[in-house]
């Protein structure tokens, strides 16, 4: 094994190749995805089926808190392979062994951040270790180093726009190390943005894709009930849908603290907004794909799933009564045109996206990709020599201690060492200070500006105890 890549060196680019021109002749790529939430989950299934001729790939989930449910597995991997054969389940322990007898030509680690972390720094262990790549299962403009930082210990990062490619390239020169960028179109748009403007149903449903984060909180989410049952009540013969990610009890990516479907379902959510909510306002699960075949249009405050309606030539619209910014989630749709209030999706007045926008922005066409061919230039480095061992730049202070509170972060219930049950006692309570201080000195300092580098580096106080 070699020694650590020196700060940047892994950062360069690959040199542009056809598709497979690295690959022996008749020899088979092995590809596995690791995986742990439902977004993830569909993610990472899709992705790896549109991998080219000469690719074999396995899934299989992580034991975390967030798994899928078997239903939410059958939505996430539907129109794959592991539709019919379901992926394996492995735990955090068992995880270098599993991947060593699987013996991947690389690992797609299709977690959140912070389990890149954890996971990556794991497998750099392994003897001609596979090359590892990482990626995002939607949106992520505004682009913001963290993203960067947790996926410090991968190869490959894989992006879905110009944008996204131009943002985090811009924000890595910053960086002491940081993984290649590679682009992808989204792999589960459906016709990857050619056009199906046969398929939109003008009488259809309008469906609307709720967000676990935006509106965040209580008041918002439940203003946005009454503005859906406003539009469903101008509009009695069409269907409603609120479309959730989840049942009760079901886990998400990202939790979420008001549940719409709940509050949908509730009387005393009806009798706060004084009026009995129309019958045509519906809460439904279910694949997106499945909703949009029999859409007349696709409304949320900010969702990946507008990207899946255009692709699908469903018309959509994006309610900015909540503003519009990277607390809303939904900078990245500035200039798309989509933006309109309550009254145009009572009136029932979609938004069609602007062309600029759509070739900066998720719909730049598949030719544009080259995710496929920087991943070769990695397995042709690794077939002359094993990779390097890439070292972790951030957040090292607290050695052992450290490493198991993001364990235990991560993996919740299933990680049941002593370790990051003692971890937990200590972090909480640092963490809270740090934050503490934190608002202490912005607000007496009245700083506008945030340091990139703060969000993922520690306060001295904190260093100290969790050294």
């Amino acid at each position: 094994m070699t020694g650590a890549a020196a700060p940047g060196a892994h950062a360069a680019a690959g040199a542009h190749t056809a598709p497979g021109a690295h690959a022996a002749a008749g020899a088979t790529r092995r590809l596995l995805v690791l995986s742990d939430s439902d977004s993830y989950t569909k993610w990472g299934a899709t992705l790896a089926a549109s991998l080219p001729e000469g690719w074999h790939s396995e899934l299989a989930l992580l034991d975390t808190d967030v798994m899928p449910s078997p239903r939410q597995l059958s939505v996430a991997v539907a129109g794959t392979r592991w539709a019919d054969v379901p992926p394996r389940r492995v735990a955090l322990d068992g995880l270098v062994a599993f991947v060593g007898e699987v013996h991947p030509d690389a690992v797609l680690l299709a977690f959140r951040g912070p389990l890149v972390r954890v996971t990556a720094g794991l497998l750099q262990a392994l003897p001609d270790r596979p090359v590892l790549i990482a990626g995002f299962p939607g949106l992520t403009i505004p682009a913001v180093p963290k993203a960067i930082i947790y996926r410090e210990q991968v190869d490959l990062v894989v992006l879905h726009s110009r944008r996204e490619v131009r943002e985090f390239t811009r924000l890595a020169a910053d960086l002491p190390a940081a993984p290649r960028f590679g682009l992808a179109t989204l792999p589960f748009l459906p016709g990857r943005g050619a056009d199906a403007s046969g398929r939109v149903r003008p009488d259809g449903d309008v469906v609307f894709a709720v967000q676990a984060k935006v509106p965040a909180t209580r008041e918002e989410r439940v203003h946005l009930v009454g503005v859906l049952a406003a539009a469903a009540r101008r509009q009695p013969r069409r269907r409603f849908v609120v479309k959730v990610r989840a049942q009760a009890g079901e886990a998400q990516t990202h939790a979420e603290s008001y549940d719409l479907g709940e509050l949908v379902r509730d009387p005393d959510v009806a009798r706060e907004l004084g009026c009995t909510l129309p019958p045509n306002l519906l809460v439904e699960d279910g694949p997106m794909s499945a909703h949009l075949a029999r859409a007349a249009a696709l409304v949320t405050v900010s969702s990946t799933a507008v990207l899946e309606a255009i692709a699908a030539g469903v018309p959509a619209l994006l309610l900015d009564d909540y503003g519009i910014g990277p607390r809303q989630l939904n900078v990245v749709f500035e200039g798309s045109g989509l933006f309109g209030d309550g009254e145009a999706l009572a009136a029932g007045a979609w938004r069609q996206p602007d062309p600029g926008w759509l070739d900066d922005n998720y719909f730049h066409g598949a030719a544009a990709d080259d995710w496929v061919d920087r991943l070769e230039s990695l397995l042709a480095a690794r077939a002359a020599a094993p990779l390097p061992v890439l070292t972790r730049h951030h957040n090292r202070t607290g050695g052992a201690l450290r490493r198991a509170f993001e364990r235990r972060k991560m993996l919740g219930s299933h990680d049941r060492t002593l370790a990051g049950r003692a971890s937990m006692l200590v972090a909480v309570p640092v963490r809270g200070v740090v934050r503490a201080v934190r608002r202490l000195r912005t607000r007496l300092t009245g700083a506008a500006a945030v340091d990139p580098s703060q969000p993922v580096h520690e306060a001295r106080t904190a260093e100290r105890a969790m050294r």
